[in-house]
């Protein structure tokens, strides 16, 4: 039992789903406190016993059991997002999502109303629970049950923007980006892994354009979980290619990084009955790491995005081409493996060549590094 705690506990993924449903508990708190206060507040001129309609009142008068219902709905929302919405409806349309995404917000609003309803009548006027049942047409159809309803539709689709940007940023990039701080460059240190495809040209002779988005599709969505477990960011998809990058002045990233790599590769090996079934290929990946400093800075107008600059990431692009050369799956700088040699690991490495890269002026020393339980080679 211990070992099974500890396995969850220890999971960055849960983690992670954790902070979405902590995030969205202070959300719909904070907004839902502050449209009550705004409406009741615009009610003080007038006799606050008499005009405010009973929904309103109720709230206003029982914050703290008012906070624990939003909290016990944002828990049952986020938990409904994270394990129904993400996985079942990952390849749906928009307007489909976004229309049961309606209908169960509507489920959850009706439930939450009956939940007040039944609980104003029942402990604040002593009705007993029939009676309490039917006053809950007065209690809930009102202007301010509309109004409710309203700035809970709108709480809900602003979460879901909120959480949108995270997904793809990252907490720490998000909020940075928030204050503005790319808005001038400044230099950082990262760690860089590039993945690309083996054979890629003649799977998508082999597939036809179609099948094979499908089969990259398939690929990345493995990537996923991956990178969640080993505190990644992705960077960059670029065609077959897809760019992961981590803080270099934790050391701790160094091994994130290499086990990252294995682990998707271990995901992608477990998924090869599917492979085979589906496309009839089983997707290899090599990769190469690089790390040190760059420079990082929002660029573009129409359209933004955080971008690194550097020799960093020429040398980790142009690096990953010699992993074909070398027979290679992963292949990485001597800036990196330095770095590496300050971390506990279970991997192996070792020295491979000096080598003359594309675009670059000095010569490189370049690392083979390898899992002893797995075939450290891979076919040209």
């Amino acid at each position: 039992m211990k070992s099974v705690i500890q396995y969850i506990f220890g999971k960055p993924k849960f983690w992670s789903q954790l902070q979405i449903i902590f995030l969205s508990i202070i959300w719909w708190n904070l907004f839902f406190q502050l449209f009550i206060t705004l409406q009741y507040l615009t009610m003080l001129g007038n006799d606050i016993e008499e005009g405010t309609p009973k929904l309103l009142f109720l709230i206003n008068d029982n914050i703290t059991i008012t906070i624990l219902i939003i909290s016990i709905f944002a828990i049952i929302s986020s938990v409904f997002e994270i394990f129904f919405f993400v996985n079942s409806f990952r390849k749906k349309s928009f307007l489909i999502t976004f229309f049961l995404k309606l209908c169960s917000y509507l489920i959850g609003f009706a439930l939450l109303s009956i939940s007040l309803g039944l609980f104003h009548y029942s402990i604040e006027k002593g009705l007993g629970f029939i009676d309490s049942v039917k006053q809950i047409n007065d209690f809930i159809f009102n202007p301010i049950g509309l109004y409710f309803f309203i700035i809970g539709l709108f709480i809900k689709y602003t979460l879901d923007v909120f959480l949108g940007a995270l997904k793809r940023t990252g907490l720490s990039l998000f909020f940075n980006s928030l204050f503005g701080k790319y808005k001038k460059p400044f230099e950082e240190n990262r760690i860089f892994i590039f993945l690309d495809l083996v054979s890629s040209t003649n799977y998508s002779e082999k597939l036809g354009h179609e099948n094979y988005s499908a089969f990259l599709q398939e690929c990345f969505l493995t990537i996923s979980s991956s990178i969640v477990n080993n505190r990644g960011i992705i960077y960059q998809f670029v065609g077959d290619e897809v760019v992961i990058t981590w803080k270099g002045n934790k050391k701790e990233n160094y091994k994130r990084a290499i086990n990252f790599y294995f682990q998707f590769i271990d995901d992608l090996n477990k998924k090869e009955k599917l492979f085979l079934k589906k496309y009839g290929i089983h997707p290899e990946f090599t990769a190469s790491l690089n790390s040190g400093n760059v420079m990082v800075a929002e660029v573009g107008d129409i359209k933004t995005e955080i971008a690194y600059h550097g020799s960093v990431l020429n040398t980790a692009s142009r690096l990953q081409k010699q992993c074909k050369k070398y027979g290679a799956r992963l292949l990485a700088t001597e800036a990196f493996v330095s770095n590496l040699r300050k971390t506990q690991h279970d991997y192996t490495y070792e020295f491979l060549d000096l080598v003359h890269l594309s675009g670059k002026v000095n010569s490189e020393k370049i690392f083979h590094i390898k899992r002893e339980d797995l075939n450290d080679t891979i076919s040209n």
